[in-house]
C-alpha cells in the first residue's frame, strides 16, 4: 500500500484495538474466615467472558477530497447534507444529535429538539456508541458531540455502532471491512456544506456495485438530506423498532437507483454552491430598478406622456419578472443575472401595447399565468427544472420546496391586479383565484401559508368590489374572514409535516391557542422592523414612510367611484394586499414592496386610459 493511501499510525492502532477481544468480568469476594474464604474462591467458576455484539452500523467522516476517492471505488446511495442555519459542515454533523430543528434563539421545537437526543435514544435501547479516538480533531469532536450521551453497561449492551473520523479513504475502508456492519455511512467534510454522503451496505466492501441517490427526506428533493433525516435513518436502522420515535423529525431515507449517481451528485452540489454564492446582488438591482421605473412612469404620466408612462410601468413590473427569469440563469455571477433583470425590463417596455392599458395588463397576466403553471408542475420533477430554480436553495433556506415569498407575491399581484384589469369578471376572477390559492398554499406545491393569507384577502376584496361595482367597508371584514379561513385550511393541509413552515405553525397553534397567533404576528412585525433597521443611514424607515404614504393614496384612488373601472377595484385590492403583506409576512418589507410596486405600476397603467381612446 502506498504512503499516499495508507492509514496513519494512530488509525492503525485504533484498528488494532478494535480487533482485540473485549472481556468484561465481575467477581465478588466475601470476607469470611480465611479457610472458608479460600475454599469458596477455589470452588467458584471463572466469570464468563462478556463479548460485544458485532457492529450493526458504522459511521465514518473524512475530508471531502478523500470522500471523493472512496465514493469512486464504493458506489452506494449518494446524498448532500444541508443545514440552512449554517454553512459550517461540522454544524451539520453536530445537528445529528438534536433530533428536530430548534426554533428561534435556541427555542425547542414542538418535537422536543435538543442536544443529546440521539445519544439518549441509543442509551434507552441499550445501544453502545464506540467513538474511535483517532482522525482529524475537529471532525472527531463534532462526531463526539453528535453522539454524546450515557453509555449502557457492558453486560446490558444489545447493539453496537462504530463512530469515527479518519483522514484517508484507505482508513475508512479498513474500519468498514473490519466491522462488516450491515449498513455504513461515510461523510465527506469540506470547508462548507453540502456534506457529501455515501450510504452503503455491501457496496462499501465491494467495488462495481449499483449506485443510487438518497430520497424521501423531509426536503422532498432527491439527494438533499437534512441532519434529521440522517439521524432518523441511523437510529431506525440500528434499533429496528416498529414504533417511530417522535423525537426525530426526519424521514427514513430511501434509495433510487441511478447509474450516474455520483456524477449527478457532483452536478447538483456545484449548482447549489453556485447559486448560494450569488447572494443579494440580483435583489439589490431588482428593487431600485423597479422603483426607479415606477417613478419615471409617474413622472411621464404627470407630464401627459401616457404611452411612455405605460411602457415605464410595464418595465417596473418586469423587474420582478426578470428576477424570476434570472433564477434560471446557469451562472454564479450576480452581475450577469442582474443584466438578465434589466434585459427583461427593456423587453417588457418594448411590447406592442399601442397605448392600451388593458393590452398591457393582459401581457402581464399571461406571464404570471405561465409562471404559476411552472410552479404547479415543479413537484413533478423535484430534482430538476423548474423546481431547482423556483424553490429555495437548501444550503441557506429552510424553504426546501414550494414558493418563496417574492414568488408568491408575484403570482398574487398578477391575479389581483393584472387579472382584474384584463377585464375578467368576478366569477372568472374567483375561479382563477381559487387555482392560484391552491398553487400558493398547496402543501406539495407552493406551501406558502402566509402568502395565501394575504393573497386571498386581496382577491376577496377585488371580487367583492367587482360584484358590487363599488368598495364598501364590510368588504374588508368579510375578506379578512375568508383569508383567515384559507390560512387555517392551508395549515391543516400541511399539519402532518413536522418541519415545514405550515406543519410547525399548526403544531404551535394547536398547543398554544390564540396566544401563539398573537405571538406569530408580533414575531413577524419584529422581523420586519429588524429588516428595516438593517438599511444604511436609516433609509429603511424613509422608504417605509414613503411606501405607506403612496399606499394611502392608492387606497383613496381605488375607493373612488367612476372610471377607469375595474382598474380602481384592482388598485384598491392590490394596495390593501401590499399593506397586509408588509405586516404579516416574515420578510414582509420585501414581499410587500413587490406587491406595492406592482400596484403602483397598475395605477400608472390604469391612469393612462385616455391614451387608448386617443388611439
Amino acid at each position: 500500500m502506498s504512503r499516499a493511501t495508507s492509514a496513519s499510525l494512530r488509525e492503525r492502532r485504533s484498528l488494532a484495538i478494535l480487533r482485540r477481544p473485549r472481556i468484561v468480568g465481575r467477581m465478588a469476594f466475601f470476607r469470611r474466615l480465611a479457610c472458608v474464604s479460600l475454599a469458596f474462591v477455589s470452588l467458584m467458576a471463572s466469570p464468563a467472558a462478556a463479548r460485544m455484539p458485532p457492529p450493526s452500523f458504522t459511521i465514518i467522516a473524512l475530508p471531502a477530497a478523500e470522500w471523493q476517492r472512496f465514493a469512486e471505488r464504493h458506489a452506494g446511495a449518494f446524498g448532500l447534507g444541508v443545514f440552512p442555519d449554517s454553512r459550517d459542515p461540522l454544524r451539520f454533523i453536530e445537528e445529528l444529535g438534536v433530533g428536530a430543528p430548534l426554533g428561534e434563539k435556541g427555542e425547542r421545537s414542538p418535537l422536543a429538539g435538543a442536544g443529546g437526543t440521539l445519544g439518549r435514544a441509543f442509551f434507552e435501547h441499550d445501544v453502545l456508541v464506540n467513538v474511535l479516538p483517532s482522525g482529524p480533531p475537529a471532525i472527531t469532536r463534532a462526531m463526539e458531540r453528535a453522539f454524546a450521551g450515557e453509555r449502557p453497561r457492558f453486560d446490558h449492551v444489545g447493539r453496537l455502532i462504530t463512530v469515527g473520523a479518519v483522514s484517508s479513504a484507505a482508513a475508512a475502508e479498513g474500519i468498514i471491512a473490519h466491522d462488516s456492519a450491515p449498513v455504513a455511512v461515510v461523510l465527506g467534510v469540506g470547508a462548507q456544506t453540502p456534506v457529501w454522503i455515501d450510504l452503503c451496505s455491501d457496496a462499501c466492501r465491494r467495488t462495481r456495485t449499483p449506485a443510487g441517490v438518497l430520497t424521501n427526506g423531509i426536503a422532498r428533493r432527491p439527494l438533499i438530506v437534512t441532519p434529521y433525516d440522517l439521524a432518523r435513518t441511523i437510529f431506525d436502522t440500528t434499533v429496528a423498532s416498529r414504533k417511530k420515535d417522535p423525537r426525530f423529525a426526519g424521514n427514513d431515507l430511501g434509495i433510487k437507483s441511478d447509474p450516474h449517481a455520483l456524477a449527478r451528485t457532483r452536478s447538483v452540489a456545484a449548482s447549489l454552491v453556485r447559486d448560494a454564492s450569488v447572494g443579494h446582488a440580483v435583489g439589490g438591482v431588482t428593487v431600485p430598478m423597479s422603483i426607479a421605473a415606477a417613478m419615471i412612469g409617474a413622472l411621464l404620466l404627470w407630464t401627459g406622456r401616457r404611452r411612455l408612462a405605460i411602457r415605464a410601468a410595464l418595465a417596473a413590473w418586469a423587474a420582478n419578472a426578470g428576477y424570476v427569469v434570472a433564477l434560471f440563469a446557469p451562472t454564479r455571477s450576480g452581475a450577469l443575472r442582474a443584466i438578465v433583470v434589466v434585459a427583461v425590463m427593456f423587453v417588457a417596455a418594448a411590447l406592442p401595447v399601442r397605448g392600451a392599458p388593458r393590452t398591457a395588463a393582459r401581457y402581464a397576466f399571461a406571464v404570471t399565468a405561465v409562471f404559476a403553471i411552472m410552479a404547479a408542475l415543479a413537484p413533478l420533477r423535484p430534482g430538476g427544472f423548474p423546481a431547482v430554480a423556483i424553490w429555495g436553495n437548501p444550503l441557506a433556506s429552510w424553504r426546501f420546496f414550494g414558493l418563496q415569498n417574492f414568488e408568491a407575491g408575484f403570482i398574487a399581484s398578477g391575479v389581483v391586479l393584472w387579472g382584474v384589469m384584463s377585464g375578467l369578471g368576478p366569477r372568472v376572477v374567483a375561479a382563477v383565484s381559487l387555482a392560484a390559492a391552491v398553487i400558493i398554499a398547496g402543501p406539495t406545491i407552493g406551501a406558502n401559508y402566509v402568502g395565501v393569507l394575504t393573497f386571498v384577502f386581496g382577491a376577496a376584496l377585488a371580487i367583492l368590489a367587482l360584484a358590487r361595482r363599488r368598495v364598501e367597508v364590510w368588504h374588508v371584514l368579510l375578506s379578512g374572514a375568508i383569508a383567515v379561513a384559507a390560512f387555517v385550511l392551508s395549515l391543516l393541509a400541511d399539519a402532518g409535516s413536522p418541519v415545514s413552515h405550515g406543519g410547525r405553525a399548526a403544531r404551535r397553534i394547536s398547543q398554544g391557542g390564540i396566544s401563539v397567533v398573537w405571538e406569530f404576528v408580533r414575531a413577524r412585525m419584529r422581523l420586519n422592523l429588524d429588516l428595516i433597521r438593517s438599511f444604511p443611514v436609516e433609509t429603511g424607515f424613509v422608504l417605509l414612510v414613503a411606501m405607506l404614504l403612496v399606499i394611502a393614496l392608492l387606497l383613496r384612488w381605488g375607493t373612488q367611484r367612476g372610471e377607469p373601472w375595474p382598474a380602481r377595484a384592482a388598485v384598491w385590492a392590490g394596495a390593501a394586499m401590499a399593506l397586509s403583506s408588509m405586516v404579516l409576512e416574515d420578510s414582509g418589507f420585501y414581499s410587500g414592496a413587490i406587491i406595492f410596486v406592482i400596484a403602483a405600476a397598475a395605477f400608472i397603467v390604469a391612469s393612462a386610459e385616455p391614451a387608448a381612446r386617443e388611439a
